[in-house]
């Protein structure tokens, strides 16, 4: 339930998807709906390149979608500003030298073809393995439980918990030029909402849940409250739900609010709920994408 509070002009998202990866519009539209928005800053983070992947950056689609951020950024200086950033997948070895700041999320889990009880339907990779989304569809999150762990939700979240505190910390030491976002922290529950598959409130998996959370902020990564996943027929919070979003405060941690958008009508999806749920755990600012400087704290 969102507050009758006045609603503050977030201003900025920093989690922005395009048709350079799986995105629906192009940039320049998504900078128009932002516009339109009256927002005075975006940050664009297409998909890294992955291989055998159809949802991420190509190679040269990299090279190009470099070339194009920074011509927004010339085209708008002075209207509203523009961050090159990357949705920086933890699969992913990509140069991160042209970029103003990363949003780092885990997505995939490799498997040993042999070692599944059923085919996944996907290719095997150079490495031997093949890849496989947690969050493509509700069957691909009931098939790694039931088919890799074998009904062990509660191995499946420690696993993937400890992938996310592995790509943090490799990140934030090899990417120090600008912000580190911790993109959607708790994505295995994306489908929960519908499948039960994870039971949230389970201590075992709290605890190891909070462990990481805290681990990646103190290693300076800020954690996103994302709104991408709040949609019907899916979870009615955002990823940091409240106990996350409290434990963070309580240890004077910031956080940050963003759409992931995929769609320029969704530019600023969920804000009036995000801006909600961080006042209810006590936040009374969050960062931003800034107009002057690249994070700045807007007040709630």
């Amino acid at each position: 339930m969102v507050s009758n509070t006045p609603i503050p002009l977030i201003g900025s998202n920093a989690h922005t998807h395009t048709t350079f990866c799986d995105g629906h519009d192009s940039a320049r539209t998504m900078l128009d709906a932002a516009i339109n928005k009256g927002f005075f800053a975006l940050g664009f983070s297409s998909h890294s390149y992955l291989d055998q992947e159809d949802w991420t950056m190509t190679r040269q689609g990299t090279l190009d979608y470099i070339a194009r951020i920074r011509q927004l950024k010339e085209d708008e200086n002075g209207r509203i500003r523009v961050y090159l950033g990357t949705e920086l997948d933890a699969m992913s070895d990509v140069d991160l030298t042209p970029y103003d700041y990363l949003v780092a999320s885990v997505h995939n889990i490799y498997a040993d073809p042999a070692a599944l009880s059923a085919p996944c339907g996907k290719p095997v990779l150079s490495n031997g393995k093949v890849r496989i989304a947690y969050d493509e569809s509700p069957g691909s999150l009931s098939y790694i439980v039931t088919n890799l762990y074998h009904g062990d939700w509660l191995s499946l979240s420690r696993d993937y918990y400890l992938a996310v505190r592995d790509h943090i910390e490799k990140t934030t030491r090899a990417f120090t030029k600008g912000p580190v976002i911790l993109g959607h922290f708790n994505l295995i529950t994306k489908f929960n909402y519908t499948l039960g598959l994870i039971d949230e409130s389970d201590p075992a998996y709290q605890k190891i849940a909070s462990q990481v959370l805290l681990d990646c902020a103190e290693m300076g990564a800020i954690p996103e409250i994302n709104t991408g996943g709040m949609w019907p027929g899916r979870n009615k919070e955002p990823y940091l739900n409240q106990w996350m979003l409290r434990l963070l405060k309580s240890h004077g941690y910031p956080v940050i609010i963003d759409s992931d958008c995929h769609r320029a009508g969704d530019i600023d999806h969920g804000f009036c709920e995000a801006v909600d749920a961080a006042r209810q755990a006590g936040y009374t600012s969050v960062m931003a994408l800034g107009k002057d400087n690249i994070l700045e704290e807007i007040g709630l």
